[in-house]
């Protein structure tokens, strides 16, 4: 499986940032222990994902993503989604102070 990705975000304020990443998945055709080739299996998706972050308290960070579907192709008959939908709940951990100043870290 290959995964290439694209992300872009704009800061709207100390609190509040906007995204979108471009997400490619391609997968070969699956193949079993004699080498036979499971012909109804591998893809090709591309999704638009755009997220939303926010923080508050101190340290504490929520974020919407949706992932939204641009194009798939898949080889023969498969389950497959049209649109998914994630939050997470974050909390920023500083091991090293002295290293975290150098770099930022999201």
């Amino acid at each position: 499986m290959y995964l290439f990705s694209l992300v872009g975000s704009y800061y709207l304020s100390d609190k509040l940032t906007l995204g979108i990443e471009i997400r490619n998945e391609n997968r070969n055709k699956a193949t079993r222990e004699n080498d036979q080739v499971i012909k109804p299996s591998g893809y090709n998706i591309v999704y638009a994902v755009p997220h939303i972050s926010y923080a508050f308290a101190k340290k504490w960070f929520v974020a919407i993503n949706a992932d939204v579907l641009v194009y798939r192709y898949y080889n023969g008959i498969q389950l497959a989604n049209k649109f998914g939908l994630s939050a997470r709940l974050s909390y920023r951990i500083n091991f090293d102070k002295k290293v975290l100043k150098k770099v930022d870290i999201n």
